[in-house]
């Protein structure tokens, strides 16, 4: 996978890849397809298991072609899939239909989702999108909504043109005008092929309220 520098015209940079003949190892590096399926199911319970959910509107901040979203309809009233790139919508239409899945930029809705969840999104922005992702959650989430939002952090991730780690401090900048938040630290993302040492963790999972 050749690496090149996102920019802050992120959707031109999703667009583009989502015409590369090699895009799916943007979406799915080091996995099979079935290990992708796995991770959606596995990263799905693990969400769950942080803020079980029993009904109401979910948002998928981010959702790519479904990877979670898929099996997070299963239990939710509304299940909301976000994404920049409409190839990638495409596909996760295909992948599930109960569910909806629109462009970021034409979605409007306010004070709308009980719940948001971004995963594997804000390490492939730069610091001025990040912001604006944040801001963006927070406009979308119901009153007293909660968020669940990973970033990227331990050794999984390289620091790179296509990749930022996020400290606990930056996480807790990014969180400003939320309330109750709690940063857990998480091996919420496994690529195959990779070991994680022990005692350290890939993401930082800021659990926020509105």
């Amino acid at each position: 996978m050749e690496a090149f520098m996102i920019t802050d015209n992120a959707k031109a940079f999703w667009d583009t890849v989502s015409n590369r003949s090699d895009w799916i190892q943007y979406i799915l590096p080091k996995r099979t397809d079935e290990e992708f399926e796995q991770e959606g199911r596995l990263q799905t319970k693990a969400i769950l298991s942080l803020f079980p959910l029993n009904g109401g509107t979910v948002i998928d901040y981010g959702c790519g072609i479904g990877r979670i979203s898929k099996y997070m309809s299963q239990h939710v009233d509304r299940m909301i899939g976000l994404d920049i790139c409409e190839a990638f919508l495409e596909k996760a239409r295909e992948r599930d239909p109960s569910s909806e899945y629109i462009l970021s930029d034409v979605f409007s809705e306010e004070n709308v989702a009980d719940f948001i969840y971004s995963i594997s999104v804000m390490q492939h922005n730069t610091p001025a999108n990040t912001r604006k992702a944040m801001a963006s959650i927070f406009r979308m989430l119901k009153p007293g909504g909660t968020c669940l939002i990973a970033f990227a952090h331990g050794p999984v991730y390289t620091e790179g043109k296509f990749i930022h780690k996020f400290s606990e401090r930056e996480v807790r900048y990014l969180a400003s005008g939320f309330s109750d938040l709690i940063i857990i630290k998480s091996n919420l993302v496994r690529y195959g092929g990779y070991e994680i040492p022990d005692n350290q963790t890939n993401e930082l999972i800021l659990v926020a309220k509105k």
